[in-house]
This record gives structure tokens, C-alpha cells and sequence, in this order.
């Protein structure tokens, strides 16, 4: 009996822990825009006091060589890909994941399409 209650008192006090705070993206695409050849867009995070973190889910599409991530306020965590830069022949989904850098005042990672003929296609939402 006793180590059912401790048990109780163990899973009730874990289900009000504290998550790990999220960060947000503020400029969600409802619907895929474009980047122009050799320009970039950008993507901001609310930043929480308390750092959060990020996970952000991007589709990219075009015939596009090369595609470069930035990020600035927060390192890149799971990234699959063998680089920050990369070839598009066909669309591909990819997880922006991080964790805000704590004292970072500004967040955000950007996409920059280093082709010279082709446009870049991207919609990001948080995850």
C-alpha cells in the first residue's frame, strides 16, 4: 500500500513539472512564398526570458543549388542534413529544432537562396 501512494504522490507531482518553454516563429506561411534568386528570407522567434525552445517544421521546394540555413541565437539540434548548405532537386521537409542561447534578446534563422536562376519555395510553421 505504501509504495502505491508513493507512487501516486510521484506521477500527480510529475504531471504539474514545468515543460521545457517554447519560442515561437511570429511569422508563420500560411501558404508557400518565395525567395528570389541570391536573396534570403527571415524567420523571428519570440524570445522567452527563460530561453524555450525551438521546433519549427519547414517544406522547401525548387530546383535550387545552393540552399544555406542561418541561425542566430540558438544552435541547430538534429539537423539530418550533412551541412548548413545544401542542393534542392525535389521538395524536402526539414525540422528547425534549437534551443534558444539564455540572454539571447534575438532569435531567428533565415534561408538564403544562392542560385542564380531559380526560385527558392518555402513554407515554415511551428511545430
Amino acid at each position: 500500500m505504501r509504495i502505491f501512494v508513493v507512487l501516486a504522490c510521484l506521477i500527480a507531482t510529475s504531471a504539474f513539472a514545468d515543460p521545457v518553454p517554447r519560442a515561437y516563429i511570429n511569422n508563420e506561411d500560411s501558404h508557400p512564398h518565395e525567395v528570389f534568386p541570391n536573396r534570403t528570407t527571415e524567420f523571428y522567434i519570440d524570445v522567452l526570458k527563460s530561453g524555450g525552445r525551438v521546433d519549427v517544421k519547414c517544406s522547401l521546394s525548387g530546383t535550387v543549388n545552393p540552399v544555406t540555413i542561418k541561425t542566430f541565437g540558438f544552435e541547430l539540434m538534429e539537423w539530418r542534413l550533412p551541412r548548413k548548405s545544401f542542393a534542392i532537386t525535389k521538395p524536402i521537409d526539414i525540422d528547425v529544432v534549437g534551443q534558444i542561447t539564455p540572454g539571447t534578446k534575438d532569435a531567428w534563422f533565415r534561408f538564403t537562396n544562392g542560385d542564380d536562376g531559380h526560385l527558392l519555395w518555402h513554407q515554415c510553421y511551428n511545430n
